[in-house]
């Protein structure tokens, strides 16, 4: 929330109007210092309530349903850092993160292999990776509370937990990989423990046996709603036949010409402009509904 809608909207806060016009990019976050200095000071004399508004934070997007805006959350949020917040729209409950690529961040969310293998392979405690696999992506909101710098991650998203006391969160102080290096000596260590360690076949039966057919989570369950790599829609233009055909993904398109993905996703990421095959020109479809 930017100060002058703070100010409009709430008639205790009134006396900031004059400062407006230097402070009309001042997020609710930044102007919640201006606003405690006021009152320490006896500039300001508010209620509990009007306090309370400060606290009611506004953020800079909403999802409200991140199945159907998937698209939308990664593409708005490529080479962006920020603070974010998960909320199952189901019981309300939270989870506040942050991260210096929230694109990558969010490729991880909406891969249910990842969430499997955190949760059930290797035994992490992740409450909301768990929530998302129960109740699917259709219920959960995702919101960006605030973008900001790599280097403010931490502080950042320490304040938005300490302020929003997030259900999720079985750590109440912000924690991240950012700058974190294993020292030599451990990185040795490491190295050395699995240095020619192999599973028997009898051990590689038994891991299959333990998280496979009835033992695996997702047995007998539908996909989470939205899991997986959104498809991207294909433009095939047959110079031979002189025909346009939009394709609902790389792999139909290649079915459909008897010809291998890869070679539509190479000659689309190195931007050829000579027809493949000296036949067919590939584009990315950006024609909504077909």
């Amino acid at each position: 929330m930017l100060l002058t809608e703070l100010v409009y909207t709430n008639p205790a806060l009134r006396i900031f109007f004059p400062f407006t016009c230097f402070f009309e990019k001042v997020t609710l976050a930044n102007f919640s210092y201006l606003f405690l200095a006021a009152v320490f000071y006896g500039y300001l004399d508010v209620s509990v309530d009007s306090y309370d508004c400060l606290l009611s934070v506004v953020p800079v997007k909403k999802y409200a349903n991140t199945d159907l805006n998937k698209l939308e959350i990664l593409k708005e949020n490529k080479g962006k850092s920020g603070i974010y917040r998960w909320i199952n729209n189901i019981n309300g409950k939270s989870y506040i993160g942050s991260s210096t690529k929230l694109n990558a961040r969010f490729l991880q969310y909406f891969n249910t292999n990842y969430l499997l293998k955190k949760t059930v392979i290797e035994k992490g405690n992740s409450i909301i990776y768990n929530s998302i696999l129960k109740n699917g992506y259709s219920n959960f909101t995702l919101d960006i509370l605030e973008y900001c710098t790599a280097d403010n991650c931490i502080d950042k998203e320490q304040y938005y937990i300490d302020l929003l006391k997030p259900e999720y969160n079985l750590l109440t102080k912000a924690g991240s990989w950012l700058g974190y290096k294993h020292t030599a000596e451990t990185l040795a260590k490491m190295a050395a423990s699995h240095l020619g360690k192999t599973h028997t076949l009898e051990t590689r039966a038994k891991i299959g046996e333990a998280v496979g057919g009835k033992n695996h989570p997702m047995f007998g369950k539908p996909r989470a709603i939205g899991a997986g790599k959104p498809s991207q829609k294909i433009l095939v233009i047959d110079l031979e036949k002189n025909t346009e055909t939009i394709y609902i993904s790389f792999s139909k398109a290649a079915a459909a010409l008897g010809i291998r993905r890869t070679a539509i996703s190479t000659y689309i990421s190195r931007n050829q402009q000579n027809p493949f095959k000296e036949r067919y020109i590939f584009k990315r479809s950006s024609i909504e509904g077909q």
